[in-house]
C-alpha cells in the first residue's frame, strides 16, 4: 500500500539528524573519529548553537548571511570602486 510519509513531496523537507540540522553530523563524525574531551564539548556547542538557531527558524546558510549583513552593513554595491567608470565627455565640440 501507499506511505504517504516517503511521499515525493517529502524531499523538499530538511535533513535531520535528530532534532538538529544535518550539519550537526559533521561533529558527530569528528567526535566519533577523535574521542576526547574537547572534542565531546565542540559537539555539544555546535548542537547547542545549531538547535537555537532552528528554534529562531535560521539555518545554518541563513545566519551566516544574516551575520556577513551584520559586518559589511546594508549598502554593497554589485561592483567594486575600480570597476566602476568614470563618467567622461570625450566628444563633442
Amino acid at each position: 500500500m501507499f506511505n504517504s510519509y516517503n511521499h515525493w513531496r517529502n524531499t523538499a523537507r530538511p535533513v535531520r539528524f535528530f532534532t538538529v540540522d544535518y550539519r550537526a553530523g559533521i561533529f558527530v563524525a569528528i567526535f566519533l573519529l577523535h574521542i576526547r574531551l574537547w572534542t565531546f564539548i565542540l559537539l555539544l556547542a555546535a548542537m547547542i548553537i545549531l538547535f537555537l538557531l532552528e528554534r529562531r527558524g535560521l539555518t545554518l546558510p541563513l545566519a551566516m548571511r544574516r551575520i556577513r549583513v551584520w559586518f559589511i552593513g546594508p549598502i554593497r554595491p554589485a561592483l567594486g570602486k575600480i570597476h566602476h567608470r568614470d563618467f567622461r565627455d570625450s566628444g563633442g565640440n
